[in-house]
């Protein structure tokens, strides 16, 4: 069996793509059956894990990772049990993820992320027990759930290494990663050394146009966004980021970043209205942007007006004005993902009286007249619709909304997505 499995494995790489499609297929098929094995009898001859573990440990197993990480999305989350198989398996992915190459570290690192979820909680970090190295940043990258996080924290020394290198290491590929771990780290667990606080303050000290001001708002917006207690404890650094760099050189993803995270945090809402977040989002959407900018500006606006406390003077401007000078004419941008961040922010936007007053009538009349032709668009623009047929004022139109809404349904029932 394990000849077998190398024979595919090598195979995969083939220069003849019929051999390599047929291998990869019979690959897929025999890794899931042995991991299946593997899984559900906990008594088996462990003959079959020491196959699929050799496998896992050959010259090129990054195809057997992936399919194991495949094979695993099909159970129910807490549904498989820490058999000793299991754990094997587990502990087999953390030393790959920690000391293996590239390709091989990342399909290792999917695995292992994968079976947090499926695993019950609290019962796989005594696999994690090996040396930790960088390679560990790869489960990050991988998932950043709640769960995750709690457990290496709970039970692991990765929060530990991933603190004590991000204070330390100014290799500029590993701090970005760091950087991220850092905030994800800080978002679902206790800790907050005085050390980790003052790094991420040195580098929001940095020029805004560096990588490393990058990287570090990037991470700690992340820790602060929604997070109340981070709110408070990062406050004053985040206020210094945010009124410090309001300014045309500071990247615009970057910007809205901060402060998209400051807007979804009750105790750092009073930040924005210091600074000219109307003028610079403004900027974010005219035509010359990026469509990742615009999208980036669309999405900050939407934390706004997704917040409970929302009203003209959320964003020291009239956001009803905003959105129908500068985020209404991108509704037919050719960029899809714009064009599904307008109609997901006019959803949260028409929840509110003083949307509806300013715009409500021109929003439905243009809604009755369309014919999008992607999906997930329509899905928005069908989530406006139900909320404007609850507005009396637009009752002459409720017969036409709907009329749009059961063509949209029909619509999606049978299209393929257009990008």
């Amino acid at each position: 069996m394990l000849g077998e499995i190398s024979r595919l494995i090598r195979n995969v790489d083939s220069d003849d793509l019929f051999k390599a499609v047929e291998a990869r297929r019979e690959l897929q098929r025999t890794v899931r059956e042995l991991l299946r094995q593997t899984v559900t009898d906990e008594c088996q001859p462990v003959g079959e894990t020491e196959i699929l573990l050799s496998a896992l440990n050959s010259s090129c197993p990054a195809a057997v990772w992936d399919q194991v990480a495949q094979t695993l999305h099909e159970f129910p989350n807490d549904s498989i049990d820490p058999t000793p198989h299991v754990m094997a398996i587990a502990t087999s992915a953390f030393r790959t993820t920690c000391d293996g190459e590239e390709t091989v570290g990342n399909a290792s690192a999917r695995c292992l992320s994968t079976l947090f979820d499926k695993v019950p909680e609290k019962r796989l970090p005594s696999c994690v027990s090996s040396p930790v190295t960088s390679g560990v940043l790869r489960l990050f990258e991988q998932n950043r759930s709640r769960r995750m996080v709690r457990e290496l924290a709970d039970s692991t020394s990765v929060p530990a290494f991933v603190f004590d290198s991000f204070v330390t290491i100014d290799d500029l590929l590993l701090l970005a990663n760091l950087c991220d771990a850092a905030g994800t780290i800080l978002r679902f667990s206790e800790a907050c050394p005085q050390a980790v606080m003052n790094r991420f303050a040195q580098l929001l000290s940095m020029d805004c146009r560096s990588l490393e001001f990058a990287f570090a708002a990037r991470g700690l917006s992340a820790a602060v966004a929604e997070h109340e207690v981070n709110g408070r404890r990062f406050g004053a650094m985040m206020h210094t980021a945010v009124i410090n760099n309001a300014t045309p050189q500071v990247e615009p993803l970057v910007w809205c970043d901060l402060v998209s995270a400051c807007g979804s945090t009750k105790s750092l809402r009073a930040v924005v209205k210091e600074v000219p977040v109307v003028k610079l989002l403004e900027r974010l959407l005219k035509t010359g942007a990026t469509m990742d900018g615009r999208v980036a500006a669309i999405q900050a606006l939407h934390v706004f007006v997704a917040s409970s406390d929302w009203s003209d003077e959320t964003v020291a401007a009239p956001p009803a004005l905003l959105i129908m000078d500068s985020v209404w004419p991108l509704r037919t941008s050719p960029d899809v993902p714009v064009r599904v961040a307008v109609w997901r922010l006019l959803s949260e936007a028409v929840r509110h009286d003083v949307f509806v007053a300013a715009a409500g009538l021109t929003i439905a009349s243009h809604l009755v007249g369309l014919n999008e032709e992607n999906k997930h668009v329509r899905e928005e623009q069908a989530a406006v619709a139900s909320v404007l047929l609850t507005w009396e004022a637009l009752e002459p139109l409720h017969e036409r909304i709907r009329g749009m809404l059961s063509r949209n349904g029909r619509n999606s029932a049978m299209s393929v997505d257009v990008q």
